[in-house]
Parts: structure tokens; C-alpha cells; sequence
């Protein structure tokens, strides 16, 4: 029952997230502070925050060119 849904700007990258819970819970997070990295399938980019000053996911950004081609084109889930 949980939905979400992603927004893109003109260049195709996303710039939001906006969530609803089948609980109740709302929330809205602005995705800022964009990096992009290379890979095999062309460039990656990767938003460094996600959220508000009060309330973020941060993501660190890895270099890409020791990662096969097959993590790009295989879609078999890996943790």
C-alpha cells in the first residue's frame, strides 16, 4: 500500500522524491548536490543528499571504472 513517485527535471535527472505511506506518513525530499561519475553504459549521476537540512540521506560517490559492464547490464539484485 506504500507509493512512491520520482520527479525529473527537463535533462532527466531526478530532483525529488515524494513518498505515502500506507500508515499515514508523508514526506517530500529534494535530491541536491549532484555529482556524475562515468560508467560502461554512460554517465551516472548520483545526488549527494536527499532531503532537507533537518532530515537526509547522504550518499558517498565511488569511483566506477574498476566495476564490470555486467553490474550495468545484468539486473540480477546484489547486496
Amino acid at each position: 500500500g506504500d507509493r512512491y513517485w520520482l520527479r525529473a527535471d527537463s535533462t532527466g535527472r531526478l530532483v525529488t522524491w515524494t513518498f505515502a505511506l500506507e500508515s499515514g506518513g508523508q514526506g517530500f525530499y529534494p535530491w541536491t548536490d549532484y555529482t556524475e561519475l562515468p560508467t560502461p553504459a554512460g554517465p551516472l549521476r548520483l545526488a549527494h543528499r536527499k532531503g532537507t537540512a533537518h532530515r537526509a540521506i547522504l550518499t558517498e560517490a565511488f569511483p566506477t571504472d574498476t566495476l564490470g559492464a555486467d553490474l550495468f547490464t545484468d539486473l540480477t539484485p546484489r547486496l
